[in-house]
């Protein structure tokens, strides 16, 4: 089932989808966020938790001057959009497609820059 984890002690506002099949226990500083899947795609509310408006909703949630807290109340009162489910699974195709973009990218640069550092190895051993 697909959860989501999101951060409320220290760094506040970050979500993150997690899809496990096993039960386990989340951080102190962190909750975690069950989707009810007739009303919102997991995907979509994991990004939309990390857009502008609900983290500026958090920060004005915060109760510590030292160490960051944010209540499971303040999270639970989010004001969110709910789109139909249509285009909420639109949304989530495109930020799936666009992930796997940014993964094979940071791939071949990687690669890339392995490429390069050999390349500049080898003049400088005076092999090429």
């Amino acid at each position: 089932s697909d959860l989501i984890i999101y951060s409320r002690i220290g760094t506040v506002g970050r979500a993150r989808l997690v899809e496990v099949d096993f039960d386990f226990l989340a951080s102190y500083s962190c909750c975690t966020i069950k989707p009810n899947h007739e009303v919102v795609d997991a995907i979509f509310l994991c990004h939309l938790l990390d857009s502008p408006s609900i983290l500026k909703q958090a920060e004005k949630g915060i109760r510590a001057i030292g160490v960051p807290d944010l209540g499971i109340n303040e999270i639970k009162n989010f004001q969110i959009i709910v789109p139909p489910m249509v285009l909420q699974k639109q949304f989530a195709k495109r930020a799936t497609e666009i992930r796997q973009l940014e993964i094979t990218q940071a791939s071949a640069r990687r690669r890339l820059d392995d490429l390069f550092q050999s390349l500049l190895d080898r003049t400088f051993k005076g092999e090429l």
